[in-house]
């Protein structure tokens, strides 16, 4: 139905920002940062142009090492996995033109057109929001989200959606473990993405 639609598109919406936000924190926190304050140390000690140039060059190769840019084989399936998102972003966009057009409460209420105290500025007159109002705009806005969502279209491609973001995780799930004897970091990456090992063994872990 549509309201299993929609909460399958937010599981999955949160199973991307889970990706981004851990990819993104090993990129930061375990890549740039511990090598940049090798880096500083290094700029410290150096005695000459020629150590200072060799620094920063061993800086940036062990960001790049670190951060994956030497493989190919990783790359694809993070480039897939961004594809996968941003099908999912254009997805989301096509529910949110589906919304009711200008002049509806709930619009102005969305593009701020209403104060925070209910009322709608008009120049020299505010036009006061009853609680009545601001309820029924609430309820407008969720019917339109769900008649948005009726038909297979919608369930069929945020199923699709979640079936492809899952099998590019798993495969690149493989492609970090096949390579973290090369680069210890990447275990903790694996560990981060895969917590709860539901893409090792599916919901539940091992222990279902």
């Amino acid at each position: 139905g549509d309201g299993g639609s929609l909460g399958r598109a937010y599981v999955l919406s949160q199973r991307m920002l889970h990706f981004l936000q851990n990819f993104t924190y090993y990129l930061m926190c375990e890549v740039v940062e511990p090598n940049w304050h090798a880096f500083e140390a290094a700029l410290r000690d150096a005695q000459s142009v020629d150590e200072l140039i060799d620094a920063h060059e061993r800086f940036l190769d062990a960001c790049m090492k670190e951060g994956m840019l030497f493989w190919p084989r990783i790359l694809r399936r993070l480039e897939r996995i961004k594809n996968v998102c941003l099908r999912f972003c254009g997805l989301s966009e096509t529910l949110e033109q589906s919304l009711p057009g200008r002049g509806s409460f709930r619009e102005n209420l969305r593009a701020g057109r209403l104060s925070v105290a209910g009322g709608e500025d008009t120049g020299s007159h505010r036009v006061s929001a009853s609680a009545r109002e601001r309820v029924e705009a609430r309820h407008e806005a969720a019917q339109a989200i769900f008649d948005a969502c009726e038909g297979e279209r919608y369930a069929s491609e945020v199923a699709r959606l979640e079936g492809d973001f899952d099998a590019q995780l798993r495969e690149l799930l493989e492609a970090l473990n096949g390579s973290a004897h090369l680069e210890p970091n990447l275990a903790s990456l694996c560990a981060r993405l895969d917590f709860n090992e539901f893409y090792s063994f599916g919901p539940g872990g091992k222990y279902t």
